[in-house]
């Protein structure tokens, strides 16, 4: 996000010292911008947004929740006695001959060497 640096020199002699830096407020408004502007979801990017302490403030100033509850439905499952188990499945006949013939024109099996 940045860098800072500073450096001296003298006759025959210098130096510098230099280093790199992340603003994490910046960061967190555009993971914020990008959740809601791309992903479409503002709930997430409000609460991303509430996690800085003057964001929760300015919305506890006006009286409202930073965050949005979420209400979910869930409905009741049936009871246990409506439930049949699926019967199972019927062997295979034991009649071979239900099977399709091969093919006259049908290649032979090669032996593998």
């Amino acid at each position: 996000m940045g860098s800072t640096s500073v450096g001296g020199s003298g006759v025959g002699f210098g130096f510098s010292v230099g280093s790199t830096w992340e603003d994490k407020q910046c960061i967190r408004r555009l993971n914020a911008r990008e959740i809601a502007q791309t992903l479409g979801d503002r709930d997430a990017a409000r609460a991303l947004m509430c996690q800085d302490n003057d964001v929760a403030a300015a919305y506890a100033a006006v009286g409202q929740s930073c965050f949005t509850p979420v209400v979910a439905y869930v409905a009741p499952l049936p009871p246990v006695a409506d439930y049949a188990a699926p019967s199972a499945p019927e062997p295979p006949h034991p009649d071979h001959s239900v099977m399709a013939p091969i093919p006259d024109d049908y290649p032979a099996k090669q032996p593998r060497h």
